[in-house]
């Protein structure tokens, strides 16, 4: 049976190519896993802090570096289409990192009512360049089935910044996180970069109009959706902080990495090749059967991995990363009950790109962000961060199993119209 099952696997490029993306990130995720005891020994809760600050700011930007143009490439029929709309991107990254660094110096000085020194802003610009050159070529790397070279940039980038966190424990215990992040990020761009040369011959540092206007919708509709997703997973590490020290801060976000590696490689995997599938199979009735097993799939998955960390981190997680971490436990048995229904919902998330339904998926991020901000603002000011984490995480859990039904929604319509 297993032979039979394991045939049945690697005769299925689609299954293949899950297996190569899902294998890289695999090892990724499993690499800081290992290690994390180790370096939760050599760093305090109030150095994760600074990293889940430096996290939130530029997830927050990075994911309009390139306008979400990004996953535009995936779509044109024709190589020269896809080459401008690539060069495009190239100009918007260089001129949306600019703009983004511009709105980190506001925040900090206008909101934060403080101002980061010089370095900090140049690691966080090389961040953003390093991360939209991510974006660009492994997208363009996907259209071209370069799975392994994704998969292995991966890999490279994870082990890089595991092996520049033991470094910078000697040099900077305090920042130490933020630095090696920002040069894992910069090792994986430029090699996506160098395998996917062979891809972009001819390239001009060229702006193509008629290309821009051909997908607007994606830096017209899908980037203010996306920014504001994006918001909407970050803003806990901004409002946290007005009302809790940096310890318990560090501690909720030590725990929403580690609940947050199935969505990593999980759902980055998977999502990737569903996109790729679901753009040739538009048109087609497979579409709904094909998202129908990804849900399935990802929903067995999860209960698998999360129900068992629901009863076991609160006593587990304080032995294994050390006493000073005892509250990381408590979040994430909590925060386990909704990432069990968003790693479902963002395995199949590109649905509201390829059926052009951005405008929906805007209404629904900014009604969530605002039910967010609301109850984490109001509930810090007369809550423990314990209760308010266990609400907020009740809460997601309810937004994410009605964003799963509207995505299923959307693609059974399509495709029962088809019929």
């Amino acid at each position: 049976m297993i032979k039979k099952i394991s045939e049945k696997w690697f005769q299925s490029e689609f299954l293949r190519n899950i297996f190569t993306l899902m294998s890289g990130t695999t090892i990724a995720q499993i690499l800081p896993i290992l290690f994390t005891p180790v370096l939760t020994r050599l760093y305090s809760p109030e150095a994760y802090s600074n990293l889940g600050e430096f996290v939130a700011q530029v997830s927050v930007l990075s994911v309009i570096l390139v306008l979400r143009s990004e996953y535009a490439l995936l779509l044109p029929k024709e190589e020269d289409d896809a080459l401008r709309l690539y060069q495009n991107n190239s100009i918007i990254l260089i001129l949306m990192s600019m703009l983004c660094l511009f709105a980190k110096l506001i925040y900090d000085a206008v909101l934060l009512y403080k101002s980061q020194q010089f370095f900090v802003y140049i690691i966080a610009f090389l961040y953003l360049i390093a991360q939209g050159l991510v974006l660009n070529n492994s997208f363009y790397l996907n259209r071209h089935k370069g799975y392994k070279d994704i998969s292995l940039s991966k890999i490279l980038r994870a082990s890089s910044i595991l092996v520049f966190s033991f470094v910078f424990s000697i040099l900077d215990s305090e920042n130490g996180l933020v630095y090696a992040f920002t040069l894992g990020t910069i090792l994986e761009g430029v090699v996506l970069c160098v395998r996917n040369k062979r891809n972009v011959v001819g390239f001009k540092w060229v702006f193509s109009k008629d290309i821009f206007v051909k997908f607007k919708k994606f830096p017209l509709l899908d980037s203010p959706s996306a920014i504001i997703h994006a918001l909407s997973i970050q803003i806990p590490l901004f409002i946290l902080p007005l009302f809790y020290d940096e310890n318990q801060v560090g501690q909720y976000y030590q725990a929403l990495r580690l609940v947050g590696i199935p969505i990593t490689f999980i759902a980055t995997a998977i999502g990737q090749v569903y996109f790729k599938e679901l753009s040739v199979c538009v048109s087609n009735q497979q579409a709904y059967e094909l998202t129908r097993k990804i849900v399935i799939r990802t929903g067995v998955v999860g209960l698998f991995i999360f129900v068992p960390v629901m009863f076991t981190s609160k006593s587990l997680l304080p032995i294994i990363l050390g006493e000073q971490w005892s509250l990381t436990g408590f979040f994430v048995q909590w925060l386990s009950v909704y990432v069990a229904v968003q790693l479902m919902t963002s395995s199949i998330s590109s649905i509201f790109n390829v059926y052009q339904k951005q405008g929906p998926a805007l209404l629904s991020n900014i009604i969530f962000l605002i039910v967010k901000i609301c109850i984490l603002y109001f509930g810090g000011m007369i809550m423990p961060i314990t209760k308010l984490i266990a609400l907020f995480s009740i809460i997601s859990f309810g937004y994410y199993i009605i964003i799963l039904l509207y995505q299923m929604r959307v693609v059974r319509n399509f495709t029962l119209k088809l019929g």
